[in-house]
């Protein structure tokens, strides 16, 4: 087991990595055999995880798990990583930058599972109690290894509407990916499919005043088990989180329209302009006004 972030820990950047594209997608397969393994890492990009054979540890500087055919997760950017012990360990590894794909994120959201595998999985697998991750069966791992065939088919030759394509197919994988997430949720202990539905809903309707109380009731929770939940999956509370998707649309708001302050806080949900930018201040660094005009 590691147990300290090395002092020369490396990190892969776009240009290490990605094909000469237009587009802020990449997919690399990764053939890592006995007893050959990979450094502890870490990339400027998020990277969607599938072994597609073999075995392996998926190693971090405080712990190690094991990896096996079917596994999927998602690593953040941030995130020290790497793999020892492999044998004959086949991966896709779908890199990308989730803020520069046009993909329509707000449909993928109101899934559940989607919420499982990009919110929750990531934040709970830290933690050394709860190694939750998706694992496909024969069949969907046959269908997602069919989907990257032809993504990486249209990503090296580049054909008229190659884009569209590859787009369409980072689509498919995504929203499948999403409903094993949900099914295979079912059967965790901790009720992440629950705060799963939550985020749905968070993500859907983060501009009206939502309560506690209808939070809990769409996760068919009670107020005190969705609170502990959220602590648990997340580390913070439910409307903590909301208020992390409201400055987050707020961002976008205000880098793309030509609002102002009071209007886009009203728009996301936040009734006094002043308490908006102070949390503002508070999660950016800067104001509102500030951080729009450095960006229009």
């Amino acid at each position: 087991m590691l147990t300290h972030d090395p002092p020369h820990l490396g990190i892969l950047k776009r240009a290490d990595v990605f094909r000469q594209s237009q587009l802020s997608l990449d997919l690399n397969w990764s053939r890592l055999p006995l007893p050959r393994g990979y450094p502890l890492h870490r990339h400027e990009f998020s990277e969607l995880v599938i072994v597609l054979a073999g075995s392996g540890l998926h190693t971090t500087p405080t712990e190690s798990f094991s990896i096996r055919r079917g596994d999927v997760f998602m690593l953040q950017g941030d995130e020290a990583h790497g793999y020892q012990e492999t044998h004959e360990l086949e991966m896709a590894n779908l890199l990308f930058f989730p803020g520069e794909l046009r993909l329509p994120w707000g449909e993928l959201s109101a899934l559940p599972g989607f919420h499982v595998l990009f919110t929750i999985e990531p934040h709970i697998r830290r933690q050394e109690s709860l190694k939750s991750r998706l694992c496909l069966d024969a069949a969907s791992l046959k269908q997602v290894t069919a989907w990257l065939t032809e993504l990486d088919r249209e990503l090296t030759e580049q054909q008229p509407g190659w884009t569209v394509q590859a787009l369409s197919y980072f689509l498919l994988i995504l929203t499948h990916l999403s409903r094993c997430a949900g099914q295979d949720a079912r059967q965790e202990p901790l009720p992440v499919l629950k705060i799963g539905s939550v985020l749905s809903l968070m993500e859907q309707r983060y501009a009206e005043p939502l309560t506690l109380e209808q939070l809990a009731r769409e996760g068919h929770l009670s107020e005190r088990s969705l609170h502990r939940s959220f602590h648990q999956a997340l580390g913070c509370s439910p409307m903590e989180y909301l208020t992390r998707i409201r400055l987050q649309r707020a961002q976008e708001q205000l880098k793309r329209s030509g609002a102002t302050v009071t209007e886009v806080a009203h728009s996301v949900g936040f009734s006094d302009s002043s308490y908006f930018s102070r949390k503002f201040r508070q999660a950016v660094g800067v104001s509102p006004r500030d951080w729009q005009r450095r960006r229009t």
